[in-house]
């Protein structure tokens, strides 16, 4: 028998729920070609890249990371798919459809009816906001202790965290 190793499992395991989720996002979306799409907070190019070729989309990404951006333009390279540098605050033009995974909890609390507001007004009549973003059952005002100064996940306080609370919840 051949057996895969761990790693390149959970590689593979990974890419699979990347492209379950991806495709997830673009179903809730409506997605149809030719649609203008803002990625707020678009990382290393990924999902941009992933609905500019399965559902023929124009994706427009901004990060403020310029080292994103630049991995993200190569990955997207070909592709109808632009990334700036640049904050959501600043970014002009109108969309069919808002996309943001995983950038909410740096916009910050007081922030959140800004970040809602600008987004309203970047949407074409109808358009539709995916909003994805890390919460809970009550408010709070800060985050929680596994969330570093930078806004990124420890690796280890998330290896706790799924360790305590099982493979299928948390």
């Amino acid at each position: 028998d051949c057996e895969i190793p761990d790693e390149l499992a959970a590689r593979v395991l990974r890419a699979r729920v990347d492209e379950e989720f991806r495709s997830l996002s673009a179903r809730k979306l409506d997605l149809k070609p030719r649609m203008r799409l803002l990625d707020i907070g678009c990382g290393w190019g990924g999902t941009a890249k992933f609905l500019a070729e399965r559902y023929q989309v124009y994706v427009v990404g901004i990060t403020v990371s310029e080292v994103q951006a630049r991995a993200a333009r190569e990955r997207c390279s070909g592709l109808p798919v632009t990334v700036r540098v640049q904050d959501y605050r600043e970014v002009r033009g109108r969309f069919d459809c808002v996309l943001s995974i995983g950038m909410f909890e740096h916009v910050g609390y007081k922030n959140y009816r800004q970040f809602i507001e600008v987004v309203h007004a970047l949407l074409r009549p109808g358009g539709l906001l995916l909003l994805h973003t890390i919460g809970r059952n009550r408010s709070t005002t800060h985050l929680e202790p596994w969330m570093r100064a930078r806004g990124h996940l420890s690796p280890r306080a998330t290896e706790s965290r799924s360790s305590r609370c099982g493979a299928t919840t948390c």
